[in-house]
């Protein structure tokens, strides 16, 4: 009887351990899948770009190309079950820098402003390649953690120059502050020499949006995301 209790657990763990790989697997795959899919939208945008967008004469003139970018927001939402907190991360990072390129409404009832977009589709540019180098290390074919940590720092930066708070001294001004000419190297070269101070007015601007108000859950959440990356890194 003790015999066939034992074979009985056994069989139990080994099925569980089966449904366990089988479902590791699947999500594996998934997200392979999924990153691929990504990467190419992200390079076809970024070329569509630049070959419809660029004028001899003046340079690039035209916002993010509107097709594929609603195509890539699809693609997101279809697989964002198989994104971690990174990948999310850096993907959100991206859909804001796409962002600053559309033309701006004041709210005075006129013609929308159009933006520079050369300084967006330079930063996209910067973000493809460490966005392939994330995807990369989150499927084990790389372990080399630089290109998550200048995501984190650009979007860290970013974050302390675009809100405005007075109360936790934002937007930041010295060492921190972002000029109209920085694109995302200046940034992250910024943000990575001032670390220690960029750390400290991040989670001085968490713990405001936690006690403080309650009407900012993206910028909170966006600020939960790079410090974990920062704690993670730091370990």
């Amino acid at each position: 009887n003790l015999k066939n209790e034992l074979n009985a657990k056994l069989e139990t763990v080994k099925h569980g351990y089966e449904v366990h790989q089988l479902r590791t697997s699947l999500f594996f795959d998934h997200q392979r899948a999924a990153f691929a899919e990504i990467l190419a939208k992200v390079a076809e945008i970024n070329q569509e770009w630049w070959e419809r967008g660029y004028e001899p004469e003046v340079g690039l003139t035209t916002p993010v190309p509107s097709v594929p970018y609603r195509e890539l927001k699809a693609l997101y939402f279809k697989h964002q079950l198989f994104l971690d907190s990174d990948s999310i991360m850096a993907m959100e990072l991206l859909f804001e820098i796409y962002r600053d390129s559309f033309p701006f409404d004041d709210g005075s009832g006129g013609e929308p402003i159009e933006r520079d977009v050369r300084g967006p589709y330079d930063n996209a540019e910067y973000l493809q390649p460490r966005l392939a180098a994330l995807f990369q290390r989150k499927i084990g074919v790389a372990v080399d953690t630089r290109a998550v940590r200048q995501l984190a720092l650009l979007g860290s930066v970013r974050i302390l120059n675009r809100y405005h708070f007075a109360d936790v001294e934002l937007p930041v001004h010295g060492d921190l502050k972002l000029r109209g000419s920085d694109g995302a190297a200046e940034a992250v070269m910024k943000a990575e020499r001032n670390f220690d101070e960029l750390l400290g007015k991040m989670r001085k601007f968490q713990k405001y949006l936690q006690t403080e108000t309650a009407f900012f859950h993206e910028a909170e959440a966006s600020l939960g995301r790079y410090l974990a990356i920062f704690d993670e890194l730091a370990l």
